[in-house]
C-alpha cells in the first residue's frame, strides 16, 4: 500500500479548510478532518485506477466519525441509507 503523496494530501486539506468534507441533507459537519478516504477503493486496480488513486478528486477529507461510518460501506454509491439522507461531498466552490 502506498502513501498517498504530500502533494495531495495539501491539496485536499486546502480544499477543505480542515474540516470534514461529508454534507448530509445539505449540511456539512463541522468537525476537523484528521483522516483521508479513497473514495474508489485502493483495491480497485488497473494502471488508469493506481495512477488516479491519490488524485484529490479521488479523496475525501473527513473526520474519525465520518471515516468509520464510510468505511463500513454506509455512503456506498446506490446505498439506500445515503440516499436517504442525501450524503454527498463538500464541494468549495459551491459553499464555503
Amino acid at each position: 500500500m502506498s502513501a498517498i503523496p504530500l502533494k495531495s494530501v495539501k491539496a485536499v486539506r486546502e480544499r477543505s479548510g480542515g474540516r470534514c468534507e461529508v454534507v448530509i441533507n445539505g449540511l456539512r459537519c463541522q468537525f476537523k478532518a484528521t483522516e483521508i478516504h479513497h473514495m474508489k477503493k485502493r483495491s480497485s486496480g488497473g494502471k488508469k485506477a493506481q495512477k488516479d488513486l491519490h488524485s484529490p478528486k479521488n479523496l475525501l477529507d473527513c473526520c474519525k466519525g465520518h471515516h468509520d461510518i464510510i468505511e463500513r460501506h454506509f455512503f456506498e454509491e446506490g446505498n439506500e441509507w445515503a440516499k436517504a439522507y442525501r450524503i454527498s461531498r463538500f464541494n468549495s466552490e459551491v459553499t464555503k
